[in-house]
């Protein structure tokens, strides 16, 4: 179901985005419901991958074993 929203711009960048969609051949609305879209989607897709990640640390923890290096010998030139 769409819901209608309200949108408060300047009326210099109103001007300028209807004339970028014109060129775009698309209309403002469409063009930010895609933006919309896009935002929630890349957002989602984000979550989806760092509970992947989540998962995958609690099936297979890392183990590290002990230090065998010191600070100096890391910065030996």
């Amino acid at each position: 179901m769409r819901r209608n929203l309200t949108l408060s711009l300047d009326e210099d960048v109103l001007y300028k985005a209807r004339i970028a969609c014109q060129k775009r051949k698309t209309t403002l609305t469409k063009f930010v419901r895609g933006q919309l879209e896009n935002l929630v989607h890349h957002d989602e897709q984000y979550q989806e991958a760092m509970n992947r990640i989540i998962d995958l640390i609690k099936k297979r923890p890392i183990q590290v074993g002990p230090k065998t290096w010191t600070r100096d010998e890391l910065h030996e030139r």
